[in-house]
């Protein structure tokens, strides 16, 4: 099963896509993990994707989607996979359409995340990082979920804010 989750910064794909993964038992790609992943490794995409990063910019389609691609080929992802962070807009979704049909990959499921905007900054703005695990929900705005201080709520880790977050085009507005 092949599965997209489509939604703003802050909607929750992260953490429904930690349960889908856990369910099903596929992996969760994340782009911005490729990103990591590619730059650290050194390969040539990487290195490319690594300048528009440190210049603060979106990384291209041209760029962005040959490494998707070539993480949704490795062998993890035989039997499904959950993809969430790409596309962003309907033209990313299109070129990525096209990508997977010349890849010989279908999609199965695009499920869309809706969330009202101030709700969304509330959660982008709010949201702090367990060292133990990036899952443990822990949110300065929800009182639901609101940690212990500077610890997380569920395991008492270190927490800290998500460097993206401050940079969020929903945090400007």
């Amino acid at each position: 099963m092949n599965i997209l989750f489509f939604g703003p910064n802050g909607s929750g794909k992260g953490t429904q896509g930690a349960i889908v993964q856990r369910q099903y038992q596929i992996p969760h790609i994340e782009s911005g993990v490729i990103f990591r992943e590619n730059i650290s490794r050194g390969t040539d995409l990487g290195k490319k994707a690594k300048g528009y990063i440190d210049r603060g910019e979106l990384v291209p389609d041209d760029l962005t989607i040959p490494m998707i691609l070539d993480r949704l080929k490795q062998p993890d992802c035989a039997k499904g996979w959950l993809l969430d962070g790409f596309p962003r807009n309907l033209n990313q979704a299109r070129k990525l359409d096209e990508a997977l049909e010349a890849a010989g990959l279908s999609l199965d499921y695009v499920i869309e995340i809706i969330l009202d905007r101030k709700i969304a900054k509330d959660r982008i703005m709010g949201r702090r990082l367990c060292v133990n695990d990036n899952n443990h929900p822990n949110n300065v705005f929800i009182e639901a979920i609101k940690p212990n201080g500077d610890k997380c709520r569920v395991c008492g880790g270190a927490l800290s804010a998500r460097s993206d977050d401050q940079a969020s085009p929903l945090s400007a507005r």
